[in-house]
């Protein structure tokens, strides 16, 4: 395990992917916090979405100090396979991820497990990673998984980490990226991510 370099290549990612919204947030003029929020109630969701954010930072981070320098390369790819290997990465993620959370909206495990991501209907991406320690077990599994299968290296790693996390904050800015904005509101429907591959095939995508 290299808790350190699994430490850097995490926080600095999901850094970069904060900074990254906050930067298109503040140019297009879309609200990062809940802008109807007095300070009471934003105090109230910072309390909230702390742990959660230190739950999904901590669990990636052990996560990906098995991966390191195990399955993951620290070799130069070409810019084909570069791509290819995101590609490939993204069809994983998303298989896995879309069978979760699938199963999560089913009577027997919303309100359990999943409810808490629910809560607002109104989302922003400050809410993006309020969630239950299940959830972002699970998060991160589908985001680690592909790993273990593709022969990435560091930049591919780093890179799909970046696109998901980033397309995650923007997908709760009811701006960008709608159909998770939509699953919001409606429930039983666009249970992908980012690439909305499964729900196209199933007929869950809306």
């Amino acid at each position: 395990m290299d808790l350190i370099t699994s430490s850097k290549l995490i926080l600095g990612t999901f850094s970069a992917s904060t900074l990254t919204t906050v930067g298109i947030c503040y140019y297009f003029k879309v609200p990062f916090f809940n802008p109807t929020h007095n300070t009471y109630q934003f105090r109230q969701s910072l309390r909230n979405i702390i742990p959660s954010v230190l739950s999904v930072l901590t669990q990636a981070i052990l996560l990906n100090s098995f991966l390191v320098g195990t399955f993951i390369e620290n070799k130069p790819h070409t810019l084909y396979q570069n791509i290819d290997n995101i590609l490939r990465y993204s069809v994983i993620a998303e298989f896995i991820y879309y069978i979760y959370h699938r199963t999560m909206h089913t009577k027997q495990y919303y309100k359990a497990i999943h409810s808490m991501h629910h809560e607002n209907v109104e989302v922003y991406p400050f809410d993006t990673f309020y969630m239950t320690k299940v959830d972002s077990l699970f998060l991160i599994s589908s985001l680690g998984a592909p790993i273990l299968i593709l022969h990435m290296n560091y930049f591919e790693n780093v890179m799909a980490l970046y696109i998901y996390i980033t397309a995650a904050y923007l997908e709760h800015s009811n701006f960008f990226l709608m159909h998770h904005a939509k699953h919001h509101k409606l429930m039983f429907c666009n249970f992908c991510i980012l690439n909305p591959v499964f729900d196209l095939l199933v007929g869950t995508y809306k």
